[in-house]
């Protein structure tokens, strides 16, 4: 997320002195990348996690100020929420094992941050949605107290002139009005980086593009058949 932001709010010579400077940086960007150092570069992988901090009910728990407190690890950040975390993984050479690297680091920093939860009466969980999660979890008194997420809120919600109406269609129909962007804190994911030379870029980039809607109808296609399969309306031999 880069430095951090000591401000709520900026005025509007504040942000067009900010497009001004990323415009230069943007120009220095594409003469950086024409330069050898950024073609010699092996492909690596990174990976970020973002945890849900829970109590003994598996209620959100806001408590990451404190475990970032106890766990001091250079790697953790604080997320949106009060009951979020983020570990930013160790970047490893892509070729060989790169995931037995991942796991390894992964499953070490796991085991030290529940031990400190459990020294506070919380639990970490990884997981995408915390079925336990309230609507009364996504209000602003739930938001990380921390300039940056003031200063974002206060854009984003200048910029609507209004709280953000969350309308989900499906299975089960979720529509609900949230106060800032603490809604944005029910979403917890794990996400893989790759890393490669600036000469390589584009056609990594292409390749994701062509290959990201075959991925999603493929996760679409299975859980419509586990849907029909826990239904009762087909079974594994009909498939």
């Amino acid at each position: 997320m880069g430095e951090a932001v000591f401000k709520t709010e900026f005025s509007p010579a504040e942000y067009r002195e900010f497009s001004i400077r990323l415009e230069r940086q943007l120009g220095q960007l594409r003469e950086l990348l024409t330069q050898d150092a950024f073609n010699r570069w092996e492909p690596t992988i990174g990976a970020e996690l973002e945890v849900y901090l829970v109590d003994k009910d598996y209620r959100p728990a806001a408590v990451n100020e404190e475990l970032l407190r106890l766990a001091d690890h250079p790697q953790l950040t604080p997320e949106l929420n009060q009951y979020n975390l983020e570990f930013n993984l160790s970047p490893v050479p892509a070729p060989g094992a790169p995931f037995a690297a991942v796991e390894t680091e992964l499953r070490g920093f796991l085991g030290m941050l529940q031990d400190h939860a459990l020294s506070i009466g919380a639990n970490v969980i990884p997981i995408g949605i915390l079925p336990t999660l309230q609507e009364e979890h996504l209000n602003q008194s739930y938001m990380t107290d921390r300039p940056r997420y003031h200063a974002l809120t206060t854009g984003l919600c200048g910029v609507r002139g209004k709280s953000f109406h969350i309308d989900i269609a499906g299975a089960d129909h979720l529509s609900l009005h949230g106060e800032g962007v603490t809604v944005e804190g029910a979403n917890t994911s794990f996400q893989v980086h790759l890393q490669v030379p600036a000469n390589e870029f584009a056609r990594h980039y292409n390749s994701a593009q062509l290959t990201a809607p075959l991925v999603m109808a493929l996760a679409i296609m299975g859980e419509l058949a586990a849907r029909a399969i826990t239904s009762g309306a087909v079974n594994w031999g009909e498939l």
